[in-house]
Protein backbone atom coordinates (compact mmCIF):
# COMPACT_ATOMS: atom_id res chain seq x y z
CA UNK A 1 0.00 0.00 0.00
CA UNK A 2 2.48 2.39 0.76
CA UNK A 3 4.46 1.83 -2.18
CA UNK A 4 1.17 2.70 -4.12
CA UNK A 5 1.44 5.73 -2.72
CA UNK A 6 5.02 7.08 -3.49
CA UNK A 7 3.68 5.84 -7.27
CA UNK A 8 1.62 8.21 -7.43
CA UNK A 9 3.28 11.86 -5.96
CA UNK A 10 6.51 10.67 -7.05
CA UNK A 11 5.51 12.19 -10.55
CA UNK A 12 3.73 14.85 -9.13
CA UNK A 13 6.81 15.85 -7.17
CA UNK A 14 9.04 15.84 -10.49
CA UNK A 15 6.40 18.16 -12.33
CA UNK A 16 6.02 20.40 -9.12
CA UNK A 17 10.09 20.64 -9.39
CA UNK A 18 10.50 20.85 -12.72
CA UNK A 19 7.72 23.94 -12.96
CA UNK A 20 9.68 25.51 -9.78
CA UNK A 21 13.07 25.36 -11.79
CA UNK A 22 11.77 27.29 -14.71
CA UNK A 23 9.81 29.55 -12.90
CA UNK A 24 13.05 30.20 -11.82
CA UNK A 25 15.04 30.42 -14.72
CA UNK A 26 12.34 32.75 -15.98
CA UNK A 27 12.16 34.59 -13.01
CA UNK A 28 15.75 35.61 -13.29
CA UNK A 29 15.85 36.26 -17.04
CA UNK A 30 18.45 33.57 -17.59
CA UNK A 31 16.51 32.68 -20.76
CA UNK A 32 16.78 35.71 -22.25
CA UNK A 33 20.14 37.03 -21.95
CA UNK A 34 20.54 39.17 -19.36
CA UNK A 35 22.08 35.91 -16.94
CA UNK A 36 25.11 37.06 -18.72
CA UNK A 37 26.26 39.63 -16.35
CA UNK A 38 23.97 39.49 -13.54
CA UNK A 39 26.90 41.83 -11.47
CA UNK A 40 26.63 44.37 -14.79
CA UNK A 41 23.12 46.05 -13.88
CA UNK A 42 23.98 49.11 -15.34
CA UNK A 43 25.08 48.38 -18.27
CA UNK A 44 21.87 46.05 -18.82
CA UNK A 45 19.81 49.10 -18.13
CA UNK A 46 21.41 51.22 -20.48
CA UNK A 47 20.84 48.69 -23.00
CA UNK A 48 17.29 48.12 -22.27
CA UNK A 49 17.20 52.79 -22.70
CA UNK A 50 18.73 51.61 -25.86
CA UNK A 51 15.73 49.43 -27.17
CA UNK A 52 14.88 52.23 -30.06
CA UNK A 53 19.10 51.83 -31.65
CA UNK A 54 19.05 48.48 -31.28
CA UNK A 55 18.95 47.60 -34.75
CA UNK A 56 22.27 49.76 -34.92
CA UNK A 57 25.80 48.75 -35.96
CA UNK A 58 27.44 49.88 -32.74
CA UNK A 59 24.59 47.87 -30.44
CA UNK A 60 24.99 44.68 -32.26
CA UNK A 61 28.98 44.82 -31.68
CA UNK A 62 28.99 45.94 -28.35
CA UNK A 63 25.54 44.72 -26.57
CA UNK A 64 26.90 41.45 -25.35
CA UNK A 65 30.38 42.81 -24.73
CA UNK A 66 28.98 45.30 -22.35
CA UNK A 67 26.19 42.85 -20.60
CA UNK A 68 29.48 39.95 -19.84
CA UNK A 69 32.26 42.18 -19.43
CA UNK A 70 30.42 46.08 -18.31
CA UNK A 71 31.94 49.18 -18.41
CA UNK A 72 35.79 50.03 -18.07
CA UNK A 73 36.18 50.37 -14.30
CA UNK A 74 37.75 53.98 -13.54
CA UNK A 75 40.93 53.77 -12.01
CA UNK A 76 40.69 56.27 -9.56
CA UNK A 77 44.52 57.08 -9.15
CA UNK A 78 44.38 58.97 -12.45
CA UNK A 79 42.28 61.89 -13.71
CA UNK A 80 39.39 61.24 -15.34
CA UNK A 81 39.20 62.65 -18.57
CA UNK A 82 35.64 63.06 -20.74
CA UNK A 83 35.85 63.83 -24.27
CA UNK A 84 32.47 64.58 -25.83
CA UNK A 85 32.31 63.76 -29.97
CA UNK A 86 29.64 64.96 -31.80
CA UNK A 87 28.80 66.75 -35.25
CA UNK A 88 28.15 70.70 -34.36
CA UNK A 89 24.64 71.59 -33.12
CA UNK A 90 24.43 67.63 -31.51
CA UNK A 91 24.38 69.21 -28.12
CA UNK A 92 27.87 69.85 -26.96
CA UNK A 93 26.52 72.83 -24.87
CA UNK A 94 23.89 70.92 -23.33
CA UNK A 95 25.79 67.93 -22.52
CA UNK A 96 28.70 70.08 -21.32
CA UNK A 97 26.66 72.50 -18.90
CA UNK A 98 24.62 69.37 -17.66
CA UNK A 99 28.16 67.75 -16.51
CA UNK A 100 29.64 70.75 -15.36
CA UNK A 101 28.71 70.59 -11.92
CA UNK A 102 29.99 67.15 -10.88
CA UNK A 103 33.87 68.01 -12.36
CA UNK A 104 37.12 69.76 -10.82
CA UNK A 105 37.87 71.30 -14.37
CA UNK A 106 36.21 71.97 -17.22
CA UNK A 107 37.16 73.29 -20.91
CA UNK A 108 35.27 74.76 -23.46
CA UNK A 109 38.17 75.76 -26.38
CA UNK A 110 41.51 73.67 -25.62
CA UNK A 111 43.63 74.85 -29.29
CA UNK A 112 46.64 75.19 -26.73
CA UNK A 113 45.94 71.09 -26.03
CA UNK A 114 45.22 69.97 -29.72
CA UNK A 115 47.46 72.19 -31.72
CA UNK A 116 45.11 74.67 -33.09
CA UNK A 117 45.64 78.36 -34.43
CA UNK A 118 42.26 79.44 -33.91
CA UNK A 119 43.32 82.33 -36.12
CA UNK A 120 44.45 80.98 -39.14
CA UNK A 121 45.09 76.89 -39.31
CA UNK A 122 43.34 74.18 -39.46
CA UNK A 123 43.35 71.55 -37.49
CA UNK A 124 46.98 70.33 -37.28
CA UNK A 125 47.69 66.49 -36.63
CA UNK A 126 50.24 65.29 -33.66
CA UNK A 127 50.95 62.35 -32.00
CA UNK A 128 50.31 60.95 -28.47
CA UNK A 129 53.42 62.14 -27.53
CA UNK A 130 53.15 65.50 -28.38
CA UNK A 131 49.75 65.75 -26.70
CA UNK A 132 50.69 64.22 -23.77
CA UNK A 133 53.78 67.67 -23.38
CA UNK A 134 50.92 69.89 -24.22
CA UNK A 135 48.79 68.12 -21.87
CA UNK A 136 51.07 68.48 -19.09
CA UNK A 137 51.71 72.27 -19.44
CA UNK A 138 47.90 72.97 -18.58
CA UNK A 139 47.01 74.14 -14.66
CA UNK A 140 44.21 72.76 -15.32
CA UNK A 141 45.36 69.11 -15.45
CA UNK A 142 46.72 67.13 -12.80
CA UNK A 143 48.00 63.86 -13.47
CA UNK A 144 47.85 61.03 -10.47
CA UNK A 145 44.91 62.76 -8.91
CA UNK A 146 41.23 61.61 -8.71
CA UNK A 147 40.39 65.07 -10.71
CA UNK A 148 38.07 65.53 -13.12
CA UNK A 149 38.47 66.76 -16.77
CA UNK A 150 35.28 67.28 -19.29
CA UNK A 151 36.84 68.08 -22.73
CA UNK A 152 33.29 69.31 -23.60
CA UNK A 153 32.95 71.71 -26.51
CA UNK A 154 34.86 70.51 -29.48
CA UNK A 155 32.90 69.50 -31.80
CA UNK A 156 33.39 68.23 -35.45
CA UNK A 157 34.44 70.32 -37.14
CA UNK A 158 35.41 73.09 -34.15
CA UNK A 159 35.90 76.50 -34.24
CA UNK A 160 33.88 79.81 -32.72
CA UNK A 161 32.34 82.00 -35.46
CA UNK A 162 34.55 83.58 -37.82
CA UNK A 163 37.85 80.90 -37.54
CA UNK A 164 38.34 78.75 -40.71
CA UNK A 165 35.80 76.28 -41.10
CA UNK A 166 37.96 72.68 -41.66
CA UNK A 167 36.60 69.16 -41.53
CA UNK A 168 39.77 68.31 -40.00
CA UNK A 169 39.05 70.15 -36.49
CA UNK A 170 38.00 67.43 -34.63
CA UNK A 171 39.50 65.73 -31.59
CA UNK A 172 41.10 62.43 -31.81
CA UNK A 173 40.12 60.16 -29.91
CA UNK A 174 42.69 57.14 -29.94
CA UNK A 175 45.65 59.82 -28.93
CA UNK A 176 43.68 60.00 -25.86
CA UNK A 177 43.28 56.04 -25.90
CA UNK A 178 46.90 55.77 -26.58
CA UNK A 179 47.72 57.99 -23.29
CA UNK A 180 45.47 55.53 -20.98
CA UNK A 181 47.29 53.14 -21.97
CA UNK A 182 50.86 54.86 -20.87
CA UNK A 183 48.86 55.47 -17.48
CA UNK A 184 48.38 59.08 -17.69
CA UNK A 185 44.79 58.99 -17.44
CA UNK A 186 41.26 57.18 -17.38
CA UNK A 187 39.33 58.27 -20.81
CA UNK A 188 35.71 58.30 -21.38
CA UNK A 189 34.07 59.07 -24.39
CA UNK A 190 30.66 60.22 -24.90
CA UNK A 191 29.38 60.23 -28.58
CA UNK A 192 26.65 63.05 -29.30
CA UNK A 193 23.77 61.21 -31.08
CA UNK A 194 20.85 63.83 -33.03
CA UNK A 195 19.86 63.18 -36.42
CA UNK A 196 21.91 64.21 -39.07
CA UNK A 197 19.57 67.10 -40.41
CA UNK A 198 18.88 68.47 -37.24
CA UNK A 199 22.52 69.17 -36.24
CA UNK A 200 23.29 70.79 -39.97
CA UNK A 201 20.08 73.02 -39.19
CA UNK A 202 21.15 73.58 -35.84
CA UNK A 203 24.65 75.03 -36.89
CA UNK A 204 22.95 77.12 -39.96
CA UNK A 205 20.79 78.96 -37.75
CA UNK A 206 23.42 80.09 -35.45
CA UNK A 207 25.66 80.76 -38.30
CA UNK A 208 28.75 78.36 -38.21
CA UNK A 209 28.48 78.83 -41.46
CA UNK A 210 26.57 80.89 -44.19
CA UNK A 211 26.28 78.02 -47.06
CA UNK A 212 23.72 74.78 -47.08
CA UNK A 213 26.42 73.29 -48.98
CA UNK A 214 29.35 74.02 -46.99
CA UNK A 215 27.45 72.98 -43.65
CA UNK A 216 26.75 69.70 -45.16
CA UNK A 217 30.09 68.69 -46.85
CA UNK A 218 31.53 69.32 -43.44
CA UNK A 219 29.23 67.55 -41.13
CA UNK A 220 29.27 64.57 -44.47
CA UNK A 221 33.25 64.21 -43.79
CA UNK A 222 32.89 64.89 -39.66
CA UNK A 223 29.83 62.08 -39.26
CA UNK A 224 32.08 59.24 -41.33
CA UNK A 225 34.77 60.35 -39.31
CA UNK A 226 33.05 60.13 -36.31
CA UNK A 227 31.30 56.72 -37.01
CA UNK A 228 34.81 55.36 -38.13
CA UNK A 229 36.19 55.71 -34.78
CA UNK A 230 33.08 54.91 -33.07
CA UNK A 231 33.20 51.50 -34.50
CA UNK A 232 36.95 51.26 -33.98
CA UNK A 233 36.89 52.32 -30.36
CA UNK A 234 36.67 49.69 -27.20
CA UNK A 235 33.31 49.27 -26.33
CA UNK A 236 34.11 49.59 -22.51
CA UNK A 237 35.04 53.21 -22.95
CA UNK A 238 32.53 54.32 -25.11
CA UNK A 239 28.64 55.73 -24.57
CA UNK A 240 26.41 57.07 -26.94
CA UNK A 241 24.21 59.58 -25.82
CA UNK A 242 20.91 60.26 -27.47
CA UNK A 243 19.70 63.98 -27.91
CA UNK A 244 16.12 63.31 -27.83
CA UNK A 245 16.40 61.53 -24.85
CA UNK A 246 18.95 62.53 -22.88
CA UNK A 247 16.70 63.80 -19.79
CA UNK A 248 16.12 59.95 -19.32
CA UNK A 249 20.26 59.17 -19.28
CA UNK A 250 20.62 61.51 -16.41
CA UNK A 251 21.35 58.68 -13.62
CA UNK A 252 23.16 56.10 -16.51
CA UNK A 253 25.55 58.37 -18.19
CA UNK A 254 26.76 59.07 -13.98
CA UNK A 255 27.13 55.67 -13.84
CA UNK A 256 29.30 55.38 -17.20
CA UNK A 257 31.03 57.79 -15.45
CA UNK A 258 31.42 56.79 -12.04
CA UNK A 259 30.13 60.12 -11.10
CA UNK A 260 27.34 60.46 -8.04
CA UNK A 261 24.21 62.64 -8.76
CA UNK A 262 22.29 62.93 -11.65
CA UNK A 263 23.50 65.19 -14.98
CA UNK A 264 21.54 67.71 -15.07
CA UNK A 265 19.93 67.87 -18.54
CA UNK A 266 18.12 71.36 -19.24
CA UNK A 267 15.43 72.21 -21.96
CA UNK A 268 16.51 70.62 -26.13
CA UNK A 269 17.30 73.81 -28.20
CA UNK A 270 15.34 74.37 -31.44
CA UNK A 271 14.92 71.27 -34.15
CA UNK A 272 14.66 71.27 -37.66
CA UNK A 273 11.23 73.00 -37.81
CA UNK A 274 12.24 76.07 -36.08
CA UNK A 275 13.25 79.24 -37.84
CA UNK A 276 16.64 80.65 -39.06
CA UNK A 277 16.26 83.92 -37.58
CA UNK A 278 18.82 86.59 -39.21
CA UNK A 279 20.94 84.19 -40.89
CA UNK A 280 17.99 83.21 -43.48
CA UNK A 281 19.44 86.61 -45.47
CA UNK A 282 22.57 85.02 -46.08
CA UNK A 283 21.78 81.35 -46.88
CA UNK A 284 18.97 82.10 -48.78
CA UNK A 285 19.22 85.63 -50.87
CA UNK A 286 16.68 84.83 -53.28
CA UNK A 287 14.27 84.01 -51.06
CA UNK A 288 11.22 86.54 -49.97
CA UNK A 289 11.13 85.41 -46.30
CA UNK A 290 12.11 83.23 -43.88
CA UNK A 291 9.57 80.84 -44.22
CA UNK A 292 10.38 80.59 -48.01
CA UNK A 293 14.10 80.07 -47.02
CA UNK A 294 13.60 77.75 -44.33
CA UNK A 295 11.87 75.51 -46.48
CA UNK A 296 14.51 75.32 -49.46
CA UNK A 297 17.30 74.55 -46.48
CA UNK A 298 15.06 71.56 -45.37
CA UNK A 299 14.77 70.13 -48.81
CA UNK A 300 18.29 70.26 -49.21
CA UNK A 301 19.24 68.99 -46.26
CA UNK A 302 16.74 66.09 -46.57
CA UNK A 303 17.57 65.05 -49.87
CA UNK A 304 21.35 64.99 -48.94
CA UNK A 305 20.47 62.94 -45.81
CA UNK A 306 18.06 60.19 -48.01
CA UNK A 307 21.75 59.66 -50.10
CA UNK A 308 23.71 59.80 -47.22
CA UNK A 309 22.24 58.85 -43.52
CA UNK A 310 22.04 55.38 -43.82
CA UNK A 311 25.85 54.89 -43.03
CA UNK A 312 25.62 57.17 -39.65
CA UNK A 313 22.92 54.97 -38.57
CA UNK A 314 24.07 55.70 -34.49
CA UNK A 315 22.52 59.50 -35.40
CA UNK A 316 19.41 58.75 -35.61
Amino acid sequence: MQGNKWNIWLPIALIIGCLAIFHFLHSGNYLNGSSKAPSHRKEQQYVELMQHKQGTQWLKRCTDELLTDGWQPRNLSRPLYILLLGLEGSGHHMTHQALDDYTNSTQRYTPEVYNWDNETAPYTFTTASELKASLLKQDWFHPNTRSVVLDGQNSCPSGSNGVIRSPYRCPDPFLWLELENQGLLDIRFVFLSRPFGDSVFSALRRKFTQSVDMQLRLEEFSASYLTSALHALPCSHTYILPYATAKDHSRSLMKFLELKGRANFRELSKTSGSPLGEAWVDLCPFADTEQECTEQVLEKINNFERSHGLQWDWLN
